[in-house]
């Protein structure tokens, strides 16, 4: 059994609350991406914490962004619920949600944006209109029957590569699932 005494647990309050400020401070002074173009260069600027690739599709531009909106507006537009308890009492409820938008630029040009917002939780950053940005698509016509694909999003705690694999199954026109390799 371990003995302490009133001064000790101030002592260890005090250590624990300049940590917690410590680790807040440096939070915030990451700056956090406000803008589309701000997130993707942080991404391309950031490549051992980032995931930036692109990929050529052979397949009309105007039936690429179709299917990829498409897609993303049934796979990627979704709400998650949090809570926890202790006994019976909820001790915190919040909910995100992930909302894709689809940006026709030019004839040439489409961008996919996926973007989330949570509520019912005090955020510490200045959370950008829309929400955090999550992850990106460029979509560029290179001629009648190529586009090309540049992806955007973390690298690290998640199942990115997966998604950008998915992605660039639909780019070709494949149906395959939101959350499964299978096709439908």
């Amino acid at each position: 059994m371990i003995r302490t005494n009133g001064a000790t647990i101030r002592a260890t309050l005090k250590i624990m609350t300049i940590a917690g400020v410590l680790t807040l401070s440096a939070c915030a002074a990451l700056e956090q991406p406000k803008t589309r173009e701000e997130f993707t260069k942080f991404v391309v600027d950031s490549p051992k914490m980032m995931l930036t690739d692109t990929y050529t599709v052979n397949r009309r531009f105007e039936d690429v962004v179709q299917s990829l909106d498409r897609r993303w507006q049934e796979c990627y537009r979704i709400t998650k619920s949090m809570s926890s308890s202790s006994g019976s009492v909820t001790t915190m409820q919040y909910r995100d949600t992930y909302i894709p938008f689809t940006h026709r630029i030019s004839n040439s040009r489409a961008e996919l944006t996926l973007q989330t917002s949570t509520i019912h939780m005090k955020m510490v950053n200045n959370v950008p209109t829309g929400g955090d940005y999550i992850m990106a698509l460029d979509i560029d016509r290179l001629s009648a029957n190529k586009t090309k694909l540049t992806w955007y999003s973390p690298a690290l705690l998640g199942r990115w590569k997966e998604h950008w694999a998915r992605n660039k199954k639909w780019g070709e026109g494949s149906n395959i699932g939101c959350n499964d390799e299978q096709e439908k």
